[in-house]
């Protein structure tokens, strides 16, 4: 007896079962190079100052949504790897939190975290208070006639007192900074004066009599000029000290009025010095502006 029939008959369910295996497999396969790579949270930080959390892990996208027991906040920033988010003050009390994060509608676009949230610890100390702004300062010295003052003259030179002994240092001056204030040139010599007079008894004088006149030496004037006090920290609304009209700057300082001054600011023109306030405002006091302004008279 032949067994071909029998061969026969099992050749066509086993082709059957060939072609299931082959589709089945190419399904898997092409459900694992089309699924995408799995959302994972793995750290979360919170900003209790802010009220924001900072959200870390990996496959973010940059397209996704962040909830808290089901409460949507606000994404203020994305990437693959990290997440700012706004989150309500309520929130912020002690406790434990479902945190979602999801950029899809697949689960391995979706990952919780149980967020516990723990009371905001007391403030911590004040800091040192830092160093107060230096002072600007200038010396004035006389000028020998020469380059600077065909007929001499005196030298103004400003800098900043960097090691605070309140003395303007060679090593301080800004040369950028100085200015020279010259005596004007000598005038013509004046016209022959006569005199006509007598010295006792008959004898007489009829002669010219000659007066080399010449210029007086001019004189520097200086005054200081003060600003109101002021907190504020815009040079536009700053403590300014200006010098009248006609008057020239020749230097200032900003000087603490009041509170804990954490630094300084200052601006100077040709007959202005503003002084406003700089670091932490937490530590602010007040300052004010002094200028210092000359003429020469």
């Amino acid at each position: 007896m032949s067994s071909f029939p029998r061969v026969r008959r099992l050749f066509p369910h086993a082709l059957m079962f060939l072609g299931l295996w082959s589709g089945l497999i190419a399904a898997q396969t092409a459900a694992a190079q089309t699924d995408p790579p799995q959302l994972v949270i793995t750290q979360v930080d919170v900003d209790y100052a802010n009220q924001k959390l900072y959200i870390h892990g990996s496959n973010f996208g940059t397209t996704n949504s962040v909830s808290i027991a089901n409460f949507g906040l606000q994404v203020e920033q994305s990437t693959g790897a990290s997440i700012v988010a706004k989150i309500h003050p309520a929130f912020l009390t002690a406790g434990s939190y479902l945190l979602k994060v999801s950029a899809g509608t697949s689960a391995a676009q979706n990952d919780t975290f149980a967020l516990t949230v723990g009371a905001q610890g007391p403030q911590g100390p004040k800091g040192d208070v830092g160093p107060q702004g230096l002072s600007s300062l200038t010396r004035t010295t006389s000028e020998a006639a020469g380059t600077n003052c065909a007929t001499g003259g005196a030298k103004l030179e400003t800098g900043v007192d960097a090691n605070r002994d309140g003395a303007l240092d060679n090593s301080e001056v800004n040369a950028a900074l100085t200015r020279y204030v010259c005596n004007g040139a000598r005038g013509p010599q004046g016209e022959p004066g006569v005199f006509n007079g007598s010295f006792g008894g008959t004898s007489t004088f009829n002669g010219p009599a000659v007066f080399n006149g010449g210029v007086y030496g001019a004189r520097l004037v200086c005054q200081t000029v003060v600003g109101a006090e002021t907190t504020s920290r815009s040079f536009s609304t700053g403590s300014t000290a200006t010098c009248p009209a006609g008057w020239g700057l020749t230097g200032g300082a900003c000087r603490h009025s009041a509170g804990t001054v954490v630094g300084t600011g200052s601006l100077m023109t040709t007959q202005s010095y503003t002084c406003v306030l700089t670091g932490p405002t937490s530590g602010a006091g007040s300052v004010h502006a002094q200028g210092q302004c000359c003429v020469i008279q």
